[in-house]
Formats: C-alpha cells, sequence, structure tokens
C-alpha cells in the first residue's frame, strides 16, 4: 500500500514540477544575497525582477521583509532545508509569504513571525500546483495557510508553535499533505475547514490541542499519521461525511482519540486509539459509519462509545483493558450492528443503554469484572452467537424488554444469564438455542 501511495505521489509532483515551467521560453536563474555578492540583496526584489519560470535561490542569512509572489517561480534556498536561510516578518499585521500565483515551489526556508487570523507563515490564495517543501514555519497565526486552493502539495515541513494552526486548509480540495511534522500548535496541528478530497499521509501532529480537526469536510484520505500527545482530542470530526481514517496512530490523548459529532459514511480501519485518557471512539449522532479492525486499548472511560448514533457498523475491532466498558451504547443509539468484536479485560465487555433493535452477533467476550453484555432499559436486541467466558456475569438485563438471545455460548462465568425487572409487564428475554456451561442463577421467563 505504500509503495503504491509512494508511486502516486511521484507521477503527481512530476506532473506539478513540469507545469512549473510550462510555456516558458527561456528560464533564467536568479540569486539571492546579504552580502550583495549575488544578483539580488532582497528576496523580493529577485521576485519582482524575475519572469514565470525562473528559479530563485537564496543564499543564507537572515532576511527581514514580507514577500508575495505573484508569478510563476522556484524559489528555494541553497541548501533547499531550513537550516540557513531565515526569513522574518517586517510588518507581523501582514502574511509574511503571500502566494497568489500557481505553480509556485517554496522549498527550504525558516519562517518566522506573522500576524492576525486572517494572515499565515506561508498563505496560498486562490492557486493550484504550487509545492511548499521542506520547511519550517513557526510563531506565526496559521503555519501554512491554503485557501480556496487546488491540487497544491505541503510535504515534509515543520510547522510548530504557532497561535492557531499548524497547517489549515479553507475550502481547499485535492490537496497532497504529506511526511510534514506538526507539533506544539496552540489550537490545532491540522485543521480542514469546509474543504474536500485532500490526502494526508505520513503526518506527525502530536502535542497541540488538537491534533487534526475538520468541520464540514468530505471525502478526505487519513493514512498513516501519528495524532498523539495532544491535550484534548487525537482527531476531531464535525459535520464531515465519506472520510477514510486508516492505519493511524491516535493515542495517549487528553481526552479522547477520535470524536465525531454529526458526521456519517465515514471509514476507521485498522487505527489504534489506545490509552486516551476518556474515550478511544467517541460518536455522537453519527450515523452509518463503518469502524472496522480498530484497536482501543487502556482507556480511562470506555473503548468505543456511541451516543445517540445509529446505524453503524463495529467489526473486528478489539477493545480490551478500558476501565469501563469496551464498547458502550446510550440515548437512543438504535439499529447498529456489532459484529465479531474481540473484548476483554473491562469492567462491562458491552453496555447498551436506552437504546433499541441493535445486532450483537459473533462477539468474543472475556474477562469482564461485572458482566460481559448488560443491557439496561433496552428492547428488541438481538444477541447471537457471542461467546462470553471468564466473567462475573455473562449476560445481565434491567427493564428490558423483548430482546432475544440466540446461540450464544457462556463458560466459566460466576453467573451466566440474571434479569431485573421490579414490575415486569412483558416477556424481558427470548432464550433460543444457547448453550450454557455452568448455573444460570435467575431463569428467564420466556414469551408463551
Amino acid at each position: 500500500m505504500r509503495t503504491i501511495i509512494l508511486r502516486m505521489v511521484v507521477f503527481f509532483l512530476t506532473i506539478q514540477l513540469l507545469s512549473l515551467s510550462v510555456s516558458i521560453a527561456t528560464p533564467n536563474v536568479v540569486t539571492v544575497s546579504k552580502s550583495g555578492e549575488k544578483d539580488f540583496r532582497s528576496i523580493q526584489e529577485a521576485i519582482d525582477n524575475s519572469k514565470d519560470g525562473d528559479s530563485i535561490i537564496v543564499s543564507n542569512g537572515t532576511y527581514v521583509e514580507n514577500l508575495e509572489v505573484n508569478k510563476k517561480l522556484t524559489i528555494y534556498s541553497e541548501s533547499k532545508n531550513s537550516n540557513g536561510v531565515i526569513v522574518k516578518a517586517k510588518n507581523e499585521s501582514k502574511s509574511l509569504l503571500y502566494v497568489d500565483a500557481d505553480s509556485v515551489g517554496i522549498i527550504g526556508f525558516r519562517i518566522v513571525g506573522s500576524g492576525n487570523l486572517s494572515n499565515a507563515g506561508i498563505f496560498l490564495e486562490e492557486v493550484q500546483d504550487c509545492i511548499i517543501e521542506n520547511n519550517t514555519v513557526v510563531n506565526t497565526s496559521a503555519g501554512i495557510f491554503l485557501k480556496s486552493s487546488f491540487n497544491n502539495s505541503v510535504l515534509n515541513n515543520n510547522v510548530n508553535s504557532n497561535r492557531f494552526a499548524g497547517i489549515y486548509l479553507n475550502n481547499s480540495d485535492f490537496n497532497i499533505l504529506i511526511n510534514n511534522t506538526v507539533p506544539s500548535n496552540n489550537f490545532t496541528g491540522l485543521y480542514l475547514y469546509n474543504s474536500d478530497n485532500n490526502s494526508l499521509f505520513y503526518n506527525n501532529v502530536s502535542s497541540n490541542d488538537y491534533g487534526f480537526s475538520f468541520r464540514y469536510s468530505t471525502n478526505n484520505t487519513l493514512y498513516d499519521n501519528n495524532a498523539s500527545f495532544n491535550s484534548f482530542f487525537g482527531i476531531v470530526m464535525d459535520n464531515c461525511s465519506n472520510n477514510v481514517v486508516n492505519e493511524n496512530k491516535a493515542d495517549l490523548n487528553g481526552n479522547n482519540g477520535i470524536s465525531m459529532a454529526s458526521s456519517n459514511y465515514n471509514s476507521l480501519n485498522n487505527n489504534n486509539f489506545s490509552a486516551n485518557h476518556f474515550v478511544g471512539i467517541y460518536m455522537e449522532n453519527c450515523m452509518r459509519n463503518m469502524l472496522d479492525n480498530n484497536e482501543i486499548e487502556s482507556c480511562g472511560n470506555f473503548g468505543i462509545h456511541l451516543r445517540n448514533s445509529t446505524f453503524n457498523t463495529l467489526e473486528n475491532n478489539s477493545a480490551n483493558f478500558n476501565v469501563y466498558e469496551g464498547i458502550f451504547l446510550h440515548d437512543l443509539s438504535n439499529n447498529n450492528i456489532l459484529i465479531s468484536n474481540n473484548i476483554s479485560f473491562n469492567n462491562i465487555g458491552i453496555s447498551l443503554q436506552n437504546s433499541n433493535r441493535n445486532i450483537l452477533k459473533n462477539n468474543i467476550i472475556r474477562l469482564s469484572n461485572v458482566t460481559g453484555i448488560g443491557l439496561s432499559d433496552c428492547k428488541e436486541n438481538v444477541l447471537a452467537g457471542n461467546n462470553i467466558s471468564l466473567c462475573y456475569c455473562g449476560i445481565y438485563f434491567e427493564n428490558s424488554a423483548e430482546n432475544t438471545l440466540k446461540n450464544n455460548f457462556f463458560s466459566n462465568n460466576t453467573e451466566n444469564i440474571r434479569e431485573y425487572d421490579p414490575n415486569p409487564v412483558i416477556p424481558l428475554t427470548i432464550l433460543t438455542g444457547t448453550l450454557i456451561l455452568g448455573l444460570i442463577y435467575l431463569l428467564l421467563r420466556k414469551r408463551s
């Protein structure tokens, strides 16, 4: 998978690099140095005196100026890394490096200081086919800001200690963000707002207030990123749909690994959401999401928590060693499917509260301190083919009506099935085809 992605990236970058010189007759190389030994003393002077397709090479030194790039230029430090050329904002109320031309390359600078929320260290506005690579951006509002910009590449940058966001995309689609290091930003490391079809691969977005923040954004792909040690959340999705979150690590965050609100049709596959302070995966008012093969261990409250979320599928997840529930559904989380999950060493394996018409099938639940599966104020759920062993109580029902147990297997539990309803009116449980090794302490009332 990684080889295929890298080949795609190489092809994409080749097209972009070719576009930097398209329709240019005789591109020149323009040089800049503070000493006056090169063509120009200032970077902006070199930009003003260049034409589309030219390259500007900047010698080591500290340059105090705000830059506007309004031509198709490739501008890079002589080392092509951010160790030698420092650009500081002359006017901190403006963006330090503003790009409003297509096919611009900015490579190998250290960008320091720029102004308010509408400005940035590197600001791309209404442009496409630009490359921002090997830069360090610090002490700005937004480190790298793409506004209404498309098909750009943001690669191998270090964006840290900024006041709002490390990298910010607003109404910007089809961009590629690869291998950026984005730590210690005050609000969020990487923020997408109303931005679709972007690809985010191999980024390290850690030790911010929030790692990745997505709002009103669709069809984005997060692959093999690290979002750990953030003060609040590793990944946040608000009103987002059809995003793919695959093989990421979002652990050891101060609140949740990933939090999703009013977000539908997203896919979370093969991620690690372990050791977060509260919850590994939290979903509220979400529907038709797919959670598959995720690992959620050692979280302070719950492994997976669904609140008022419906028609979601949780399959083949591991939710182990969480303090309370491995998987917790409540507040009208209805019509979800929980299938073939492995849930061990939690206080309660799977807990349903005020949640109806869910299907729990072929889950393996072991070593729960209180109960393997607990239902409270629930009805019309189906529990089929689950393997529950070494728990204090296998399945516990409280004030729950017309639920169906079918072909479950119980082994070595202190109690296998218990029901409690102080005022039974209708049958609580329908029990068919269940194999029990041990005793049922309170026999179930079957439908007559």
